[in-house]
C-alpha cells in the first residue's frame, strides 16, 4: 500500500464524529421539555456514518525498473527481466598459458661463497732454543800445577836436559808438555764434559708437532692431513764454536736440524767441519772460530723434528810433545753456542681426498620453481603437464628464455671441478646445450656464462613422460690433490655461484592442461520472496562462446540459489566447447575460430557448434537433461531464489597444441524472462508494506467503544490483471507478520526472525485460536505480552506462540487478525492469438465485483486497544498451474471502498471513563523476598491518588487485601520490597476516590531465594519483555 489508508480513515472518522457530537448536543437541548425535568429521559439514537476507506488504482505500468533488470518488451506492451553481459576480459594463451612468468622477470638462486675458517700457525708449540756450552771452568789459572816438559840443550855439552818445572796459566812464553800429560790434563776433561752434555741432548725424543689437531673442526672435512709446514721469515738455525788457545784441533764438529714423519730421515740443516784449531800468529795463539747461520724461511717441517750436536777436542798421539803458546786473552777454552728460532709458519702443504659438495638444499629452491608437474608460477589453479615445448625466439623480454651462471669462482687454495647440465633443453642446430664443465682455480677470475634458450626444445629425458620438473644435474667436486694453505688464521677461501632462469616463453606447447578459468560471475541479490512460485515458461537463457584455442575445453555454468525457505537450488550446464581441431578432425573443416551456443529450457541443455563465429548453420548439436537432484533453468527461476549466483567456468582439460599467437576465448550471456508466467505463488506480504497506527487518545477510545454498534465494509473492485485472487489488510500488535499460518509459512517466518531478531534456530512457532488454551490457569502458555487480562482474549483470533528449547512455558509473541479482505475477480475476457489488437493472453475485459462485509466489534476494539498497532496488505492470486498468463503495462487493479459505522448517541454523549492498567507484576512472575522491585501501571484519565494492596490466595474477598501503600500520589510506579513468601499473589492498584482499579491478570509468586515449579522461565520472559520493552505490551 502506498499510503496508510486505514490511518487516514481513522483521522477522518475522529474529525467527523466530533462534528456529530456538536450537532447532537444542539438538537437534544433544543428539543427537550424543560417544564417537566423530573420525567425527562434522554432518548437513544442510532447514527450511520459512512467514511471512504480506499479509492485507489494500482497500475502495472509502474513496474519498469531497469535498476532491477525489469525492461519493457520489444512491443512495449509487456515486461521482461533481462540479465546480460560479456565475458570480460576474454581469457587466452597470450597472457597466461604460454609462459612461466617470474617476478621481476627471472628466478635466481645465489650460492654465496661461504668461507672455511683458517688455521692459526702460531698455535704450533715450537719454543726458541739457545744452547750455550762454555768450558772455561775446565782450565785452572794461577796455580803451578802443569808440568813443563820442554827439552833444554846444554850450550856447553849440547846435551838435552829435561826440566819438569811446574808452571801456571796463563803463560807468557811457550811451554812444552808431553802428549800423555796434555791428554790427561786438558783433552780428557773437555771431552768428558762435552760427551755428557751433547749425549743428553742427542738422546732426547723427537718433538711431535701434532699436525692432525690443526684440522680438527674444519667443516666441511676437505683436508685429510697436513703434510708439511713451511717456516716463516726471521727463523734461523745458528751454531758457533770457538777454539781459544788449545794447541790441538776441535774435530768432527756437527750440528743438525732433522725431521720426518715416521722416521727422522730428513736433514733440514747441517752445520759441520772436520777440524777447528787456534791460529798461531807471531807466537800468539789466536781463537779459531767456526760460525754458521742457516735461514729457515721456506723450509718444510713434517710431523717430528730433532736437533743434534757433536764435537771433540783432538787428543795427541802417545810419546809426543805439544807446545803451549801464550794466548791473546790469556785464557784457554772451548766455547759452543747453538741458537734455534722459528718465528712461525707461513703455510702448509696438505692432502685432500675427493669431496662432492652438497648443494641440494640450495638447488631445491630453484628446482621447485621450475616444476611443471604442479602449478606454474603466476598460473595458480592450473595443472600443466608439458609433454614438449618450443621456446620462443622473438618478441619477448631480453631476460626471458635465458640461462645464466655468474660469479662462478673458487678462492680455495685447491682446484675444484664445476659441472652443470640441464638435459631437458635440447638445442637447435648450431645451438648451445645447457652444459658447463669447468675446472676452477683460485687464480682464475670470476666466471660468467650466458646460454640462450631461444629455439631450444624443452622435453623430458624420457620421451613417453611429461616434464615433471627440470632435471638439474649440478656437481661441485674437489678432486684428490695436494695443496698449500696459509697458516696465518685467514680464511681458506670459499665457493660461490649465481644461477638464474629468465621467464620461460613458449612458441608452442604440446601439453596436458587442466585449468579452471572463471570467465564471469554475476550476483543476483535480493529477489523478492513474494515472487516465489512464479514460473517463466518463456525464459531464454543463452551463452555464446567464441574459441580459438586448440585445447579441449569444458564449460560449466552453475546457477546456485537459495529459496525463501532456505533450501538451496541449483541448475547446471556442462558441455565440451568446440575447438578448431574438433572441426578439422571430425569434419575436415580448417578454421581458426569456432562458436558454441548453449541454451537452457525445460528439457535441459542444448549445445550447438558452429565452424565460424559468423556462421549460423549448425554443424553439430547435443541435448543433455538435468542431472538427478538438479533443476532446469525454468524451475530454477520459478522458485525465485532470494539470492542467486551465476557462475561461468571454463576448464582446459586434455592434451593439445597451444601456440603463442593471440588465441583466446570470448563470449557473452543473455537471460530473458518475459512476464508471461505461471502463477502458483502462495500469499505474499510486501516487506515494505507495514504501517504503524497511532494509538487512540483515551477520550476517543472511550467514545468509540461505548457508542459503536457495528461497522460494515462495502467494496467495488475492477481487476484488469490476468489472474484473480484476494487482497486483505492484516492487523497485529507487532511490526511483523507471517504470510500464512501453514507450517511451511511459519517456519519461513521463524527463519526471518532469526536474521532480524536473533531468534534461535530451534525455536518453533504455532498458532492458537482458542482462549481456553491460553488460560493462565493451565500455566503452559504465557499470554500477557499481548493482553493485560485473560478476559481480553478473543476466540478465533490467531495468536502466534513461540516454543523455545529449554523453556517449559511457551510465549504468545503477537496476534494477527484479518481486518478485512477484498476479492479480486478474475477477468471476463482475454485477447486471443487471432485478435488484431492486444497481446495474446492480455486482459480485454476486466472482472468487476461489489460486496459488503461486516467488521465485528472485536476488530474495532483491537484497533482502539492500548498501545501501538500495525497493518500490512497481503496479496493472494489464484494458481494457474501450467497455464501461463500475460502481464501488460495496461493491467491494473482499481479498488473503491467505504466503511459504515453505526454509533449510539448515549456513548457519544456519555462521560469518558478513566482507566488503570497494571503492568508489573501482572502474573506468572517469581519475585524474591527482600529484593527491591518497581510496581508499574498505566493511568488513563485523571487519577490523582491511589491505594496499593496485595492479596494471597484464590477467590479473594475485600477483607483479604493487605495494604502496601494508601493514598499516595499517582506517578504510575511504586518501589516495593516484598517481605513474604507465598504463591498465588496478586497486586491491586485502586483509585482512592472511586472504585476504579486493576488487579494482576494472574497470580505470581514470592520465594525466599529459590525458584518454584516452572515460574522461573516465565519470570525471565516477563523481565525481558514487559519491564524492558513495555511499549510492546497491550496496556
Amino acid at each position: 500500500m502506498e499510503r496508510d489508508y486505514l490511518s487516514s480513515l481513522l483521522n477522518l472518522f475522529r474529525k467527523r464524529i466530533s462534528k456529530i457530537f456538536v450537532c447532537l448536543l444542539i438538537f437534544v437541548f433544543s428539543s427537550c421539555d424543560f417544564d417537566s425535568p423530573s420525567n425527562f429521559v434522554i432518548p437513544t439514537w442510532f447514527i450511520d456514518i459512512k467514511l471512504p476507506l480506499v479509492s485507489k488504482t494500482f497500475p502495472m505500468g509502474n513496474l519498469v525498473d531497469t535498476t532491477n533488470f525489469i525492461y519493457p518488451t520489444d512491443d512495449s506492451v509487456g515486461f521482461q527481466l533481462i540479465f546480460k553481459g560479456n565475458i570480460d576480459p576474454p581469457v587466452g594463451t597470450e597472457d597466461q598459458d604460454l609462459y612461466v612468468p617470474f617476478e621481476g622477470g627471472y628466478i635466481e638462486q645465489a650460492i654465496p661463497p661461504d668461507t672455511i675458517a683458517g688455521i692459526n700457525g702460531s698455535s704450533i708449540p715450537i719454543e726458541p732454543l739457545t744452547l750455550p756450552i762454555d768450558l772455561r771452568q775446565l782450565v785452572i789459572y794461577n796455580s803451578e800445577i802443569y808440568p813443563d816438559t820442554t827439552n833444554l840443550i846444554n850450550p856447553i855439552t849440547g846435551e838435552i836436559v829435561a826440566d819438569f818445572t811446574p808452571f801456571s796459566l796463563p803463560i807468557s812464553e811457550t811451554k812444552v808438555m808431553e802428549s800423555a800429560t796434555f791428554n790427561e790434563v786438558f783433552v780428557e776433561p773437555v771431552n768428558t764434559v762435552l760427551s755428557a752434555i751433547l749425549d743428553s741432548i742427542n738422546n732426547l725424543d723427537a718433538i711431535s708437532l701434532g699436525l692432525s689437531s690443526l684440522i680438527e673442526g674444519i667443516e666441511p672435512s676437505i683436508i685429510t692431513s697436513i703434510d708439511t709446514l713451511f717456516i716463516a721469515a726471521s727463523s734461523q738455525f745458528k751454531s758457533t764454536i770457538t777454539n781459544n788457545g788449545y794447541p790441538t784441533n776441535i774435530i768432527n764438529y756437527s750440528s743438525r736440524f732433522i725431521g720426518g714423519t715416521d722416521a727422522l730421515n730428513d736433514t733440514i740443516v747441517s752445520h759441520d767441519t772436520t777440524t777447528l784449531g787456534s791460529i798461531l800468529e807471531s807466537g800468539i795463539l789466536n781463537p779459531g772460530i767456526f760460525d754458521n747461520t742457516t735461514d729457515l724461511e721456506g723450509e718444510g717441517l713434517t710431523e717430528n723434528l730433532k736437533i743434534t750436536s757433536y764435537f771433540q777436542l783432538e787428543p795427541l798421539p802417545p810419546d809426543t810433545f805439544v807446545t803451549l803458546y801464550p794466548t791473546e786473552n790469556d785464557s784457554m777454552y772451548i766455547d759452543f753456542k747453538l741458537i734455534f728460532n722459528i718465528s712461525g709458519f707461513d703455510n702448509a702443504k696438505v692432502s685432500i681426498d675427493s669431496v662432492n659438495l652438497d648443494l641440494s638444499e640450495q638447488m631445491e629452491s630453484i628446482k621447485s620453481q621450475l616444476s611443471f608437474g604442479g602449478n606454474l608460477p603466476e598460473v595458480e589453479g592450473t595443472t600443466l603437464e608439458i609433454k614438449s615445448a618450443i621456446m620462443e625466439t622473438s618478441g619477448i623480454p631480453l631476460t626471458a628464455n635465458k640461462f645464466t651462471v655468474s660469479n662462478l669462482q673458487s678462492t680455495f687454495p685447491w682446484n675444484m671441478k664445476f659441472y652443470l647440465n640441464i638435459p631437458n633443453f635440447v638445442p637447435p642446430a648450431g645451438g648451445e646445450p645447457v652444459l658447463i664443465d669447468r675446472l676452477l682455480k683460485n687464480t682464475d677470475d670470476p666466471y660468467d656464462k650466458e646460454i640462450s634458450l631461444r629455439g631450444h626444445t624443452l622435453q623430458s629425458t624420457n620421451p613417453d613422460s611429461a616434464i615433471g620438473s627440470l632435471e638439474l644435474d649440478l656437481q661441485v667436486i674437489i678432486p684428490t690433490q695436494k695443496a698449500t694453505i696459509p697458516l696465518d688464521n685467514s680464511s681458506l677461501g670459499g665457493f660461490g655461484v649465481t644461477i638464474r632462469f629468465g621467464s620461460l616463453y613458449f612458441n608452442e606447447l604440446r601439453a596436458f592442461i587442466l585449468k579452471e578459468l572463471t570467465a564471469d560471475t554475476m550476483d543476483i541479490a535480493g529477489y523478492p520472496s513474494e515472487m516465489s512460485g512464479i514460473g517463466f515458461p518463456g525464459l531464454k537463457f543463452e551463452f555464446e562462446l567464441i574459441n580459438e584455442i586448440n585445447v579441449p575445453l569444458i564449460i560449466d555454468i552453475n546457477m546456485i540459489g537459495t529459496k525463501p525457505s532456505g533450501e538451496s537450488i541449483i541448475t547446471r550446464l556442462q558441455a565440451e566447447i568446440a575447438t578448431p581441431d574438433y572441426f578439422e578432425q571430425n569434419h575436415s573443416i580448417s578454421t581458426d575460430s569456432v562458436k558454441t551456443v548453449i541454451r537452457w529450457d525445460k528439457s535441459g541443455t542444448t549445445i550447438y557448434k558452429y565452424d565460424s563465429p559468423n556462421n549460423w548453420t549448425v554443424v553439430d548439436s547435443a541435448s543433455i537433461p538435468p542431472n538427478p537432484g538438479e533443476f532446469s533453468i525454468i524451475d530454477f527461476f520459478a522458485s525465485m531464489p532470494l539470492s542467486a549466483l551465476a557462475q561461468t567456468n571454463v576448464r582446459l582439460d586434455g592434451t593439445g597444441g597451444i601456440t603463442a599467437s593471440a588465441k583466446k576465448i570470448s563470449g557473452s550471456f543473455n537471460i530473458t524472462m518475459p512476464f508471461e508466467v505461471t502463477m502458483n505463488a502462495p500469499p505474499f506480504i510486501p516487506p515494505s508494506g507495514i504501517s504503524k497506527l497511532d494509538e487512540f487518545s483515551h477520550d476517543n477510545r472511550n467514545k468509540i467503544r461505548h457508542s459503536l454498534i457495528h461497522s460494515e465494509l462495502t467494496t467495488t473492485v475492477e481487476n484488469s490483471l490476468p489472474v484473480g485472487g484476494d487482497f486483505a489488510i492484516l492487523l497485529s500488535d507487532q511490526p511483523y507478520f507471517p504470510k500464512d499460518i501453514t507450517i511451511d509459512a511459519l517456519n519461513a517466518f521463524r527463519d526471518t526472525m532469526i536474521t532480524k531478531y536473533n531468534w534461535d534456530s530451534t525455536d518453533v512457532l504455532y498458532i492458537v485460536d482458542n482462549c481456553d488454551s491460553l488460560s493462565p490457569a493451565k500455566g503452559d502458555i504465557y499470554s500477557f505480552n499481548v493482553m493485560s487480562d485473560s478476559s481480553q482474549c478473543v476466540n478465533g483470533m490467531k495468536y502466534l506462540v513461540k516454543k523455545s528449547v529449554g523453556v517449559p512455558v511457551d510465549t504468545v509473541i503477537s496476534y494477527v487478525d484479518t481486518l478485512f479482505r477484498v476479492l479480486l475477480p478474475s477477468p471476463e475476457e482475454y485477447y486471443s492469438d487471432s485478435s488484431t489488437i492486444g497481446h495474446p493472453g492480455q486482459v480485454s475485459v476486466p472482472g468487476i465485483t461489489s460486496y459488503t462485509s461486516v467488521i465485528d466489534t472485536s476488530r474495532i476494539f483491537l484497533l482502539t486497544d492500548y498501545g501501538s498497532h500495525y497493518t500490512v496488505p497481503r496479496f493472494s492470486f489464484n494458481q494457474t498451474g501450467d497455464q501461463s498468463v500475460f502481464f501488460s503495462k495496461f493491467d491494473e487493479i482499481d479498488i473503491k471502498s467505504f466503511i459504515t459505522f453505526r454509533v449510539a448517541s448515549t456513548g457519544v454523549l456519555g462521560k469518558t471513563e478513566y482507566d488503570i492498567v497494571l503492568l508489573y507484576p501482572n502474573g506468572g512472575e517469581t519475585l524474591l523476598a527482600g529484593t527491591d522491585y518497581m510496581i508499574r501501571w498505566k493511568t488513563y484519565g485523571e487519577v490523582s491518588n491511589i491505594n496499593i494492596h496485595y492479596a494471597i490466595g484464590q477467590n479473594i474477598n475485600e477483607d483479604q487485601w493487605q495494604e502496601i501503600e494508601l493514598n499516595v500520589a499517582n506517578i504510575d510506579s511504586l518501589a516495593w520490597t516484598p517481605n513474604i513468601i507465598a504463591d498465588s499473589v496478586r497486586i491491586r492498584i485502586q483509585d482512592t476516590n472511586s472504585k476504579l482499579d486493576d488487579i494482576s491478570g494472574w497470580y505470581f509468586s514470592i520465594s525466599g531465594g529459590q525458584f518454584f515449579g516452572n515460574t522461573a522461565p516465565i519470570n525471565l520472559l516477563i523481565n525481558d519483555t514487559k519491564i524492558d520493552n513495555t511499549e510492546n505490551l497491550r496496556k
